[in-house]
């Protein structure tokens, strides 16, 4: 829904889900969010059990446009914060996954390099991916997920007897 006021210039876009209002400026709340995009979405059916927020700097902060602060993605369709899975290295949000390559990025400091959206360099996306995979104190916690996994696997594989 779409409201305009006749005293000011002032235009709003009001999103309703199922009758009830979810955004009463879908604009302004956009403005204030770190936005990514993807057309490539898989559905999924199920998630795997351990997904990790995708914590990345912006795309432009690689090119001096912007700040090298790490910045928490939210999809623009679905309005989900993005995680990504240690194993296959996806990303996750409600409308299902792709690779990190699929994805265009848009933060919220759009003063300094406008409202395009952006790919990562595929150097860079490498870079963040694995930022957010790394042991505690340096990342987050995925690494104690996945350390345990190798450990599973090392118990699983058969040792030769001397």
């Amino acid at each position: 829904m779409v409201t305009c006021s006749d005293q000011t210039d002032n235009v709003q876009i009001a999103r309703y889900k199922k009758g009830r209002l979810v955004h009463e400026d879908v604009v302004k709340e956009l403005e204030n969010k770190d936005m990514a995009l993807c057309n490539v979405f898989t559905p999924a059916a199920t998630r795997p059990d351990r997904l990790v927020a995708f914590k990345a700097r912006c795309p432009g902060s690689y090119e001096g446009q912007c700040s090298r602060e790490t910045r928490e993605w939210t999809c623009v369709d679905c309005e989900e914060t993005l995680k990504i899975c240690p194993y296959n290295r996806h990303i996750y949000c409600a409308c299902g996954h792709a690779e990190v390559r699929h994805f265009e990025f848009r933060c919220c400091n759009q003063t300094i390099h406008g409202v395009e959206w952006v790919h990562f360099n595929e150097n860079y996306i490498q870079q963040q991916i694995n930022e957010c995979l790394l042991p505690p104190g340096q990342g987050n916690q995925s690494w104690n997920f996945i350390a345990i996994s190798k450990f599973q696997q090392t118990l699983n594989t058969e040792l030769p007897i001397k």
